[in-house]
């Protein structure tokens, strides 16, 4: 087990460098591999920290980082009415351009972990960036948002411009964007694309996701292992042993 440095870095982006925090080990081993951590739907690289010291203790690199406009952080700035899975994938691949050129970094190691919607947008990212990744961790990931938001809007004309107060959150006031870019993001393409190892791990007694999506895409990726979490509710971090099956599991053993 390492201990832990945090440093605050930017990742360079055209609309606004993006705010985050390394967590690295302390070790003299020049490369290593990399963990790039998104989080959830109006949430922030702090919801993704202690999934990153938990990876970080094992010798793993880990930028947890802000979302434009979906954080409440707001440390990326952006505009909350202007983001969608589509703007956060865009990012999630510069962020996966960025990561690889640091001099701490083994480019051949660099594997995305996301938490919710930002699993969502790691399945997008990833079978963009597939050629460069070696693998997708996937924390409950919100693969249920098309069926859901073709339940709401089975008439695309009734789309609002701005839904306030999303899921009940005070402040989650979305913009149409939102759900026309979930509605026509390539998902099920994206997973039958992606070749790369997966690991998905989600609670049974997830009420906002629920557990079966999770089962179903460990179903349809090409390469994945899925872990059930008894008792498991939307929202966990992972914990040491977790993390260690995770390493495992990247390690091929």
């Amino acid at each position: 087990m390492f201990e832990v440095i945090e440093q605050e870095m930017m990742c360079p982006y055209h609309e606004g460098d993006l705010f985050g925090i390394l967590y690295r080990p302390e070790t003299d081993t020049e490369k290593l591999p990399c963990v790039i951590l998104s989080h959830g739907i109006y949430s922030s690289h702090q919801m993704t920290a202690p999934s990153a010291m938990e990876l970080a203790k094992l010798g793993y690199a880990c930028y947890c980082f802000d979302f434009r406009g979906c954080s409440y952080s707001r440390k990326s700035g952006g505009d909350l009415q202007n983001c969608s899975v589509l703007t956060e994938a865009d990012e999630l691949c510069a962020v996966v351009d960025w990561m690889r050129e640091q001099d701490f970094a083994d480019p051949a190691r660099v594997y995305l972990l996301g938490q919710s919607m930002g699993g969502l947008v790691s399945v997008l990212a990833g079978a963009r960036k597939q050629d460069v990744l070696a693998g997708m961790i996937l924390m409950y990931p919100a693969m249920h948002i098309a069926d859901t938001f073709n339940a709401m809007f089975p008439d695309r004309s009734a789309i609002p411009d701005v839904t306030e107060n999303f899921l009940g959150i005070p402040g989650l006031n979305l913009g149409r964007i939102f759900f026309t870019d979930a509605l026509k993001a390539p998902i099920a393409q994206s997973v039958s694309d992606f070749t790369k190892p997966v690991y998905i791990i989600h609670g049974t007694e997830d009420k906002l996701v629920p557990v079966s999506y999770g089962e179903k895409a460990a179903k349809e990726f090409q390469q994945a292992a899925f872990v059930s979490v008894s008792g498991g509710e939307h929202g966990f971090n992972l914990n040491a042993e977790q993390a260690a099956h995770i390493n495992a599991f990247l390690l091929g053993d």
